[in-house]
């Protein structure tokens, strides 16, 4: 018995249902285009900057923890009223994790945002506003179920929020752009 032989798809053709679809063309979820490759690195990457703008703010203003985002997770998901300040090294790094996490996913809302209007010079503006709309949702209506949330609200979590917008979707433009070869 000879083994199946397979002929190489068509290069070009007037049936666009014919050519092979490029790696580097967005994806439909839920329906609309995105890059889920560029939105994960671009969730990725604002994640560790939110987390850096943590660190660096507790340690020039003396605010909060360096941990102070993987404290707020844990504090939601393990539910209790008040964690120990001393985290051991576990739980914070399963803070960690889940705070990028979280952040990759939150990523994908604002591709979708974004995708349609990746080439303007607006992007950045879009993501400054979609952090601040994130802001509020998170410290105004989930404050109510974890009540920590309400202890870390000021304006340097609105600016850093806001820039975890930014990171967002300019990282998620430059990706983008790059993968469909037009960056």
């Amino acid at each position: 018995m000879t083994p199946p032989t397979f002929d190489a798809p068509p290069t070009s053709s007037s049936d666009p249902s014919l050519t092979p679809s490029s790696a580097s063309t967005p994806h439909l979820w839920l329906g609309l285009h995105v890059h889920p490759g560029a939105a994960v690195a671009a969730g990725f990457v604002a994640g560790i900057v939110f987390l850096a703008l943590e660190v660096v703010t507790a340690y020039l203003f003396g605010t909060g923890t360096p941990f102070g985002p993987a404290h707020v997770t844990l504090h939601g998901l393990i539910g209790a009223e008040e964690l120990p300040q001393q985290l051991n090294p576990g739980l914070v790094l399963a803070g960690l994790f889940l705070h990028v996490l979280l952040s990759v996913l939150l990523a994908f809302p604002l591709a979708l945002l974004i995708h349609p209007w990746r080439r303007s010079a607006l992007v950045p503006v879009l993501g400054l506003l979609m952090g601040i709309v994130l802001y509020f949702v998170n410290f105004n209506l989930f404050a109510f179920a974890m009540p920590l949330m309400a202890t870390v609200r000021d304006v340097s979590m609105l600016v850093h929020y806001a820039l975890f917008g930014l990171v967002t979707a300019w990282t998620y433009k430059r990706l983008s752009l790059r993968l469909s070869g037009s960056g």
